[in-house]
């Protein structure tokens, strides 16, 4: 069994790897806009100039890594320089996000240095030593707390009651929130980014996307038809998001090689669309805390809860299994991130003055409730 499964339909991809969403093409589709705003930015290190700081905003798949990516890549053919990207859903904390960036730009090991501040002041020493800018890209900022992010921007870039360390920090989220509710009044006087804002992609444009992915396939081995089919599936089911696109393609490129077909056909793509939509809704449900994993569980128990209601149903599940209850302001804080990262949203209902008005909260539309439920056994 296992050699027929290692034969099966191994000929149907040749590069699994261009139908990831970490692949960085050789042209950006749709994305000269941004392109022309970025670049021109980031150019002035080809005089070991310091960029300006940027920030990228956008909903998920909209192209912000990828083109960020492609920049710096092409950048590295013009000009000298250091980079250090991180990415929030792997490092959360401060600490571990200062560590990482100091490891990267090789100015600690492990063994030496313990303290928050012996990792600062090790940066510092480093970005001011060198001649070159040092650019640093923190995708994924939705992951942090505003006030991390504030004491994480505070130990890059200082305030103007210190010397300017020769770097530019390029911040990557879905939308602009977390720089626009900054509330450290010392790093926004600093960090005043050029906000550049990417839109969703188009039918059109996704299709142009997927349809420039078609050599990861064998000649012969795609049904063209399938590239409009997750174009248009993507842009109803998810709004225009091109990771899910590229997720549905390389499903049901994977759907095809296990059932030992011929080449990958439109009923592939619809066949993978379930798995895929059920990978989409829960991926950003398992990286989450114990804590605002079960506030978002609760709230998924039903349709639309009062935020009062969200309080007492999670205390009536915390006495029966003798965990801690919450009060209404620590479950206020975990509806923060949940919003914040696109889980849930928050509608306010009643009379616009006086008596009656009140706060619910529901599932974003774009998430499978029932599925994530049945998958935590709910």
């Amino acid at each position: 069994m296992f050699e027929e499964l290692m034969e099966r339909g191994s000929d149907i991809v040749v590069d699994e790897h261009m139908l990831s969403s970490s692949y960085v093409p050789l042209e950006i589709v749709k994305r000269d806009e941004q392109m022309g705003e970025i670049v021109p930015t980031l150019n002035v290190v080809t005089d070991y100039q310091v960029p300006r700081h940027l920030f990228l905003f956008g909903s998920n798949g909209t192209g912000k890594t990828v083109t960020i990516k492609y920049i710096l890549r092409r950048l590295r053919d013009y000009a000298k320089f250091r980079s250090v990207y991180i990415y929030g859903s792997q490092k959360v904390t401060v600490y571990s996000v200062l560590k990482e960036i100091a490891s990267e730009l090789g100015c600690i090991t492990s063994e030496r240095l313990a303290s928050k501040g012996d990792v600062i002041n090790a940066i510092h020493d480093v970005m001011r030593a060198v001649k070159v800018p040092t650019i640093i890209v923190l995708d994924e900022c939705d992951y942090y707390e505003g006030v991390e992010y504030a004491e994480i921007l505070h130990a890059l870039i200082g305030d103007h009651g210190t010397d300017a360390p020769r770097v530019c920090v390029i911040s990557i989220a879905n939308n602009i929130r977390i720089v626009s509710g900054m509330t450290d009044a010392k790093v926004a006087s600093r960090y005043r980014p050029k906000n550049v804002e990417f839109p969703a992609y188009n039918r059109g444009e996704l299709f142009e996307i997927l349809r420039d992915r078609e050599n990861a396939f064998s000649p012969g081995m795609v049904d063209p038809a399938i590239f409009s089919v997750c174009a248009d599936i993507a842009f109803k089911s998810r709004n225009g998001d091109a990771r899910y696109a590229l997720e549905l393609l390389l499903e049901a490129a994977d759907l095809a090689r296990r059932n030992d077909e011929k080449k990958v056909t439109v009923e592939c793509v619809r066949k993978a669309e379930h798995k895929i939509e059920l990978d989409f809704s829960l991926r950003p449900i398992m990286t989450l805390a114990d804590k605002p994993r079960d506030i978002f569980l609760t709230i998924a128990s039903s349709e639309e809860m009062r935020i009062k209601d969200v309080v007492e149903v999670y205390n009536i599940s915390a006495r029966k299994n003798n965990e801690k209850q919450l009060k209404e302001s620590n479950v206020s804080y975990y509806l923060g991130v949940l919003e914040k990262r696109g889980l849930i949203e928050r509608i306010r209902r009643g009379k616009v003055n006086g008596r009656g008005v009140d706060w619910f909260v529901s599932v974003a539309p774009d998430i499978n409730r029932e599925e994530i439920l049945k998958a935590y056994e709910v």
